[in-house]
């Protein structure tokens, strides 16, 4: 019989991207958490070229909210379960584009980077409170600070909640390299060039972009699009030196868009804010574009 008592005493102590190493437990529970895993994938791991083998899973990591997690069970099928996600070894070529943020699928918490391994966020998996009161004992803090947290639940969030941009503007439509393909290409050697577009990018904590279209609701459907880029900075206030810096920089990125299909910069097609700037109504009508 489970002891529920003591499942919600061990479950209470567990927060948002607490892991567990799947090597620092005993062989039978290793056995128990790795059946988790795909038996398939497990058997045929060298098709999935994103991920270096023959590393497989190396552990877990918490992802549902330390809400959830401590909130009592009843001993029943109510809130019993919670979702965590396999730690694995990316390859080797992925490991900078993943600390940059520009490979979706995998998250880096600062408890895991030392160790090389990395969330992988596409294979989140469920698991119940009692499996995961077994492993309290192993369990290590993912997350040391309240940002690091922050940084966790918004990385979450915005996998499952992040709409999608159209094709022919990203270029991800086979055949279409997509009207920000030549910007992408400039932000990339920017972060790389040195000089005051690679300050700027480094002093850029979001770029977004707004749509105008025909329909007020679906602008981004419209035969012709109109866009204006956000490049939203972390610094609060900026002397106008550097403001002026800064929108040479923006004006530079924003002309590399392709503007001979149905797309077209609105004005001067940037804005250079900051957070306490940024309306509420641009947050809302505006997507986020990884760079």
């Amino acid at each position: 019989m489970l002891d529920v008592a003591f499942i919600n005493h061990a479950n209470a102590a567990w927060w948002q991207g607490d892991f567990v190493l799947v090597d620092e437990m005993p062989v039978s529970m290793q056995f128990d958490m790795l059946a988790l895993v795909d038996k398939e994938e497990q058997e045929r791991p060298e098709e999935d070229p994103l991920v270096w083998h023959p590393t497989a899973v190396k552990g877990f990591a918490l992802v549902s909210q330390t809400c959830d997690v401590s909130r009592p069970w009843n001993g029943r099928t109510d809130r019993k379960w919670i979702q965590v996600a396999p730690l694995v070894e990316p390859a080797r070529g992925q490991w900078v584009n993943i600390l940059k943020g520009k490979v979706p699928r995998f998250h880096v918490m600062e408890g895991i980077r030392e160790r090389g391994l990395a969330m992988d966020l596409e294979r989140i998996q469920t698991l119940s409170k009692p499996a995961l009161a077994k492993i309290c004992e192993f369990r290590k803090r993912g997350c040391e600070t309240h940002e690091e947290r922050r940084e966790l639940a918004t990385i979450l969030s915005e996998k499952v909640s992040r709409p999608a941009l159209p094709d022919d503007f990203t270029g991800s439509e086979p055949g279409n390299e997509g009207a920000i393909a030549g910007l992408e290409e400039h932000l990339e050697r920017g972060l790389r060039g040195g000089g005051d577009l690679q300050n700027f990018l480094q002093a850029t904590d979001e770029i977004r972009i707004m749509p105008f279209g025909d329909d007020p609701f679906f602008p981004w459907d419209s035969p012709q699009v109109q866009v204006i880029f956000f490049f939203v900075l972390r610094t609060k206030v900026l002397s106008p030196r550097d403001l002026e810096r800064w929108e040479a920089c923006a004006q530079d990125v924003v002309g590399r868009l392709k503007t001979s299909g149905r797309f077209n910069l609105r004005g001067t097609g940037y804005r250079v804010k900051s957070w306490d700037t940024l309306t509420a109504a641009e947050y809302r009508s505006s997507d986020w574009l990884p760079y």
